[in-house]
């Protein structure tokens, strides 16, 4: 669905005051690493890290003989069996150690690397706050900023306040396993915590409409926007020349009051919990 015209007169304004949430989905990551494989998995989407967890239970004798009913669940691409299985895959990993969830996630996403600086350095280029879906520090490696997740009370309150940069993780980071939403447990766990759930409703996410190459019709008509609009644009232009099927919103921040977002529901390569 398009932006109606006064969402994009609202989102132009917005991008030129900064007042804007860019949240970056799991399609930036897959793009930006370049389809990277790790142990023969693309880890930066949901589909491959959950193929490369199953992998590593059989590696440590923890599968207990559920390794094809895990693929089984995989391989369905129905959302709530693939959380079921990343559930599973969890809770195995941690009741060998926590230290092997931790390790399990450093050799995943920990891995991964930029190889498209540039489409990373556009979507930095955006004002206002940074914020990703993803676990891995893709964006921190590019901008230098550090990563901070929904746990980090104090931090997001600082950078929700412009007082600091930083890259808001809010489905946690690898570095921080227990702040990592990755089955139901950890998906309700983040439900439950009433900071967690007032950055959600800062953000004002409920009803993301625009695909992100629908910016094409954001156009910099005037001068004050001209350079916000021209990065969201060349960031669309490589999102699209790397095949990447994203997820990427843009929202009003709240501190003005508005309600207005335009963002992208379009599937990502890996659905999210």
């Amino acid at each position: 669905m398009s932006p109606l015209p006064n969402q994009i007169e609202q989102l132009k304004k917005e991008l030129a005051s900064g007042q804007v949430v860019v949240v970056v989905g799991s399609g930036v990551s897959v793009a930006a690493c370049g389809q990277q494989l790790v142990e023969g998995h693309k880890v930066a989407t949901w589909t491959g890290l959950l193929e490369h967890g199953v992998d590593r239970l059989s590696g440590i004798g923890a599968a207990d003989g559920d390794a094809e009913l895990l693929r089984g669940l995989i391989g369905s691409g129905k959302p709530d069996l693939m959380i079921n299985a990343a559930e599973i895959i969890t809770d195995r990993l941690k009741a060998r150690s926590e230290g092997i969830f931790r390790g399990w996630l450093a050799d995943t996403v920990g891995e991964l690397r930029s190889q498209e600086a540039t489409l990373l350095q556009d979507l930095a280029a955006l004002p206002g706050l940074l914020a990703t879906l993803n676990y891995d520090h893709l964006l921190e490696q590019v901008t230098g900023h550090p990563a901070i997740t929904w746990q980090d009370t104090n931090a997001v309150q600082e950078v929700l306040r412009g007082h600091r940069q930083a890259i808001l993780h809010l489905h946690g980071e690898y570095q921080k396993p227990e702040s990592v939403v990755l089955g139901l447990a950890s998906y309700q766990k983040v439900r439950a915590d009433p900071h967690a759930k007032a950055i959600l409703q800062c953000f004002t996410l409920a009803a993301p409409q625009a695909a992100l190459s629908r910016l094409r019709d954001v156009r910099p008509s005037t001068e004050a926007c001209r350079c916000p609009l021209a990065a969201a644009d060349r960031l669309r232009r490589r999102l699209c020349r790397a095949g990447a099927v994203f997820t990427l919103a843009l929202a009003c921040r709240c501190r003005r009051g508005h309600r207005f977002s335009a963002g992208a529901p379009t599937p990502s390569p890996s659905p999210q919990p």
